[in-house]
């Protein structure tokens, strides 16, 4: 019995009061629809929330639920009937319909924490034809990029296309100006050379310029890709892993490599870095060939090792790519 008194006592003594403090009210003037903005743009707002609550209100902190949201105003103490401002500037990524909400924090626990809410109808600011970027290597090759026709949407002024970003970087981007207004422009996109073959996605993304030092390059607009690449060779497998060996006894120290090369394209060598590797040919067959790797353990010491064989090839149209199979070991003495 008295076990249980005194639970309930440090319920009322604890509990009650964090409970008390954390109580949330969205207040009168504590939403706001900032309407319709392009992406890429920001909008500013002052929240004024009167002082209803009959003793000082300090802000000890304001939480916003994104990054995408700058606040002023922490740290600042109002009086009984005075208005409580918090300035926000509201940057959505994305277009749609977007809301954030803002949490200000007051230092007295006794006090309400207010609750403030801002939205807005946020439109595409690229017109990006078409929206995808889909196929085989041979419909987006260096000789013959894929194009993604891009139109800077909006009245006022465009804003400049500040950075492209490939994302994984797997392609090559080059963005071409198309008439004098600087809306449009045409996007070169082409797989980088040396990619193994098999499927790449991702997605390219188009980047503004900061609206100040303190900001993060506004997200303007991106376009997926999803492409197969076919005229580099099949290697299995994609990597080497000799795990933990040791340099006593008799450690298995060879590994082999198998290389498929479709029609047209021809191999040419393979090239270990650094020198702990070599690489033997086997006699092969075909559009086949079967490499020995092996590590010397008289060139390396012990510890973790990490390398590289560089398979290079001539393409159907001549051109001489490689790629790469990542080599790694673990030495103990």
């Amino acid at each position: 019995m008295r076990l249980t008194i005194v639970r309930v006592l440090l319920f009322v003594l604890i509990v009650w009061p964090i409970q008390a403090s954390a109580e949330v009210i969205t207040p009168p003037d504590g939403q706001h629809d900032a309407g319709t903005i392009y992406q890429g743009d920001s909008v500013a707002h002052t929240f004024r929330i009167r002082n209803t609550f009959g003793r000082p209100f300090t802000v000890e902190r304001i939480v916003a639920s994104c990054a995408c949201v700058r606040k002023e105003g922490e740290s600042k103490t109002y009086q009984p009937g005075e208005l409580i401002e918090i300035d926000l500037r509201f940057g959505p990524q994305g277009a749609g319909a977007k809301t954030q909400t803002v949490h200000v924090v007051p230092v007295d626990q006794s006090l309400p924490t207010l609750r403030l809410t801002i939205r807005a109808s946020v439109l595409a600011r690229l017109r990006l034809d078409p929206p995808a970027i889909k196929g085989k290597m041979a419909d987006c090759d260096a000789s013959e990029p894929f194009i993604v026709n891009v139109r800077i949407m909006g009245e006022a002024a465009p804003p400049r296309l500040a950075r492209i970003v490939a994302i994984p970087p797997v392609v090559n981007c080059a963005l071409k100006p198309q008439g004098a207004e600087g809306r449009d422009y045409h996007l070169h996109v082409s797989p980088r050379p040396g990619l193994p073959r098999g499927r790449h996605a991702g997605s390219i993304k188009f980047y503004g310029e900061p609206r100040d030092e303190a900001d993060a390059p506004p997200l303007l607009g991106e376009v997926p890709f999803d492409f197969t690449v076919e005229s580099g060779p099949r290697i299995m497998p994609a990597s080497l892993d000799f795990s933990v060996i040791r340099r006593s006894g008799r450690p298995r120290l060879t590994r082999y490599l198998t290389l498929d090369f479709p029609d047209g394209v021809q191999f040419l060598d393979a090239e270990p870095k650094p020198d702990f590797l070599t690489v033997e040919e086997t006699p092969s067959e075909g559009a086949r060939r079967i490499l020995l790797i092996r590590l010397n353990p008289e060139r390396f010491k012990g510890g973790p090792l990490s390398g590289e064989i560089v398979i290079r090839y001539r393409d159907a149209n001549g051109s001489e790519n490689s790629s790469n199979v990542e080599v790694k070991a673990y030495v103990m003495p």
